[in-house]
């Protein structure tokens, strides 16, 4: 049981190193908004399909593989989506004197919340049973619904467009001779 645990650990890691090298080139070609979208749309149903394995799975053997390939398919997603696409986009969104500060806030926030899945997970999976990942699926469809109506693209943007989108306000321009910031001109 030990060597197949390792043995895991090694599968998920091997499989998350290999969907970041293929996602690196897409970032810049497809956006973030769509790799953390597309990403997040498969992990809904997976979720579903993976609760449904669980509850077959004692009738029908085949359902406890079909199980394990769902996992995998998480990680993928996982990998492509959530995993690095948060941190880009929060290094995008903001001036360089606030980004340090924003990512560390941004990582801080990550943290707190695998700490909360870590810690929950064992106690929700003991009450939901074979149902625990509704739960998560719910948080991921507003998660969906939130990034969907609520968060720019960023692909192709500079941070002043970036952040007159978040404000509502026209972005400033550069003086290309200067190097300064200055107001929009019409002529």
């Amino acid at each position: 049981m030990q060597a197949e645990i390792q043995y895991a650990v090694l599968a998920t890691g091997v499989i998350n190193v290999i969907a970041t090298i293929i996602v690196v080139p897409l970032i810049d070609r497809l956006g973030r908004k769509p790799l953390l979208l597309f990403p997040m749309i498969v992990i809904i149903v997976d979720f579903i399909l993976l609760t449904v394995c669980l509850n077959l799975q004692s009738k029908i053997p085949i359902f406890s593989y079909l199980s394990i390939v769902c996992i995998v398919v998480f990680i993928i997603c996982f990998a492509v989506g959530l995993g690095p696409i948060p941190f880009i986009y929060v290094a995008e969104c903001f001036r360089q004197d606030a980004r340090s500060a924003a990512l560390a806030i941004c990582m801080l926030t990550n943290w707190i919340a695998n700490l909360i899945l870590t810690l929950t997970f064992e106690y929700l999976a003991i009450l939901l049973e074979s149902y625990v990942f509704i739960v998560f699926t719910v948080i991921v469809g507003i998660a969906i619904f939130v990034i969907f109506t609520k968060v720019p693209e960023t692909k192709g943007k500079d941070v002043e467009e970036i952040i007159a989108i978040f404000t509502g306000k026209q972005p400033r321009q550069q003086d290309e001779a200067r190097g300064k910031l200055m107001p929009s001109s019409k002529v």
